[in-house]
Order: structure tokens, then sequence, then C-alpha cells
């Protein structure tokens, strides 16, 4: 497979990723402001970083060295998705990113897997926590003054651009992974498109990187 692309996620994988985006959006909105996509990506990257470094698996996405440092075509195609049915607003003209009244909504109906993967979405939240003070621009900073795992203590900033800075834990080799059932999956598929599993299953790969307009907003 190129460099460039990125394996299309399983059903189960693309809707945690989707959910787990909103959850990070929802919780960073409680406790600061999430002004941006640059802030949002960082986020999602420093959350998934402290999964992955206690081998856990939450979210499952692969970041990148881009423009404003570590970025994941996958979590974008996900706001895309999560905004365009109006479970998160984002606001071109004040960079802020929102959940909206449904996707409260989504958050609370899903009470059962936030309770079942608590210890999971505790680390989550810390990692949301330390970070989400940041200005979009700070938090670019932290990231590039960021080592990238398995890369023996190399600085993102010192990455060439459209290389792996993060990849999941293997659900296989995870000691503990985000548990779901059918029933909550089907929820979150039929918020975002009844034909939703239909289109996971086509898709056998992401598109190249340089396909993308990655970040055009700080």
């Amino acid at each position: 497979m190129c460099p460039n692309m990125v394996e299309a996620s399983t059903f189960k994988d693309a809707l945690v990723n989707l959910f787990m985006t909103l959850y990070v959006v929802h919780h960073a909105s409680k406790w600061g402001i999430v002004d941006g996509r640059v802030k949002l990506m960082k986020l999602l990257y420093f959350v998934e970083e402290e999964l992955t470094k206690r081998n856990m698996r939450g979210p499952s996405f692969i970041f990148y060295k881009w423009h404003y440092g570590s970025w994941s075509p996958e979590a974008q195609v996900d706001l895309e998705l999560l905004a365009r049915n109006r479970l998160v607003a984002e606001d071109m003209e004040r960079h802020i990113i929102e959940p909206t009244g449904e996707g409260l909504r989504l958050i609370q109906n899903s009470d059962p897997i936030i309770k079942r993967n608590r210890e999971i979405l505790q680390l989550v939240d810390q990692a949301i926590a330390r970070n989400v003070d940041y200005r979009s621009w700070q938090i670019r900073e932290v990231s590039y003054g960021t080592p990238a795992l398995g890369k023996k203590k190399v600085l993102i900033q010192s990455i060439s651009k459209g290389e792996v800075v993060l990849s999941p834990v293997d659900e296989e080799h995870a000691f503990k992974f985000f548990l779901v059932d059918d029933d909550w999956l089907d929820q979150i598929a039929m918020k975002v498109s009844s034909g939703f599993r239909e289109l996971v299953e086509q898709v056998k790969e992401k598109p190249d990187l340089t396909d993308y307009a990655p970040i055009t907003q700080q």
C-alpha cells in the first residue's frame, strides 16, 4: 500500500471514532473553547496519545505531520460528518466548534456506554483537561514540541511532512479497548446516515493525503 494511504476503518471503528470526536468536542466545550480545527485535531491527538502510551485503544485515528503539526484526515472527515448531520456546529467566522442540542442528546443517550468505558474515558477527560485552556496557536506549538511515539524521542516539529506520528494500538494487542454493543453502534450510525454501514463497507481505502485540504483556519 502507498505510504500516503490510510486503511478504511471497520464499521465499529468508524462509529467509535465519530463518537469520540463528538465526545471530545462536548467535554472540551464544557471546560473551555474549541477555537477551530487545529485545536480539535491536537486535542484528539493528545487523547489518543494518552491511551496509546498505556496500551489502550479508544479512537483509532492515524495522525500525520502536516501544516500545523499532527493531523488526521479521518478525524477531519468525522468532524465534517458530524457538522453535516447537525451533531456539532462549526462557526467559521468565530472559529468555534461546539456540540448542538442533538449532539448533546446523543451523548446523554450513550450514558451506559460511557459508564462501561469509564477507565478509558477518565484518561480521555484528563488529556482534554490538560490542554483545553490553550488557544489554537498555543496548542499547535505544544504539539510541535511533543515527541512522536515510537520515534525515539524525535519531536514532531523535526519529522518530515506526511510522516506518521501516531497510530492506534492494535485491538488484538490492546490491554483495554473501548467496549460497545450493536444496538449502540446502530444508534450512532442512524444519527449520521441510514446508509452509513454500507458506505463504510464499500470504501476500501481513504484518498491520498494530497487530495485533502487539511486545515484552512487557525
